[in-house]
């Protein structure tokens, strides 16, 4: 391991207390796991709530089927209720409408790779959203397809702390 990728992984630790076994398999390519932090850095400046984030982080890691990261989020979630995580988890609606707005929009965008009709657009932005908001999800997605992706080629195992969130797919 690189010194760099030492020095990350334990600002890491200072920070949340563990190293998450998901950015100890990263390590291994020290500028994936730089990105990692430097995206996650960015979002305390992006457009959207803390509670938008989050719920854009976890449609993301649901939609990209990362059980790893849908366990991770579900305990590391502050801002958004057991409910909705639960509601997320489980690919059932929302009862916020605004927010369900949000995530089907990030759901368009991750499995139309980002070819989102006018429509979709229109929707998003009569919501109450704006088009800030809208490149915000891109951001946010760029952030969690490092983990996302690089989780199902390392296949880390699921760290004690998220244990009790552990989510499956589901045909």
């Amino acid at each position: 391991m690189t010194l760099e990728a030492e020095t990350i992984l334990e600002q890491i630790r200072q920070s949340i207390g563990i190293v998450p076994n998901a950015l100890q398999a990263m390590s291994e390519e020290p500028s994936l796991l730089k990105a990692y932090t430097e995206l996650e850095a960015l979002l305390t400046h992006c457009s959207l709530s803390n509670v938008e984030q989050e719920l854009v982080i976890l449609t993301i890691s649901v939609a990209n089927e990362c059980e790893y990261c849908v366990a991770a989020h579900s305990v590391a979630s502050k801002k958004i209720s057991a409910d909705q995580i639960h509601l997320l988890r489980n690919h059932q609606p929302l009862s916020d409408s605004k927010l369900q707005v949000l995530r089907e929009t990030t759901e368009g965008m991750v499995h139309q790779r980002g070819h989102l009709s006018e429509q979709e657009i229109s929707k998003f932005i009569e919501a109450g959203y704006t088009h800030s908001q809208l490149l915000a999800i891109v951001l946010i997605i760029a952030f969690k397809i490092l983990t996302n992706y690089s989780n199902h080629i390392n296949h880390p195992d699921l760290d004690n702390v998220f244990m009790d969130q552990k989510w499956q797919v589901t045909a």
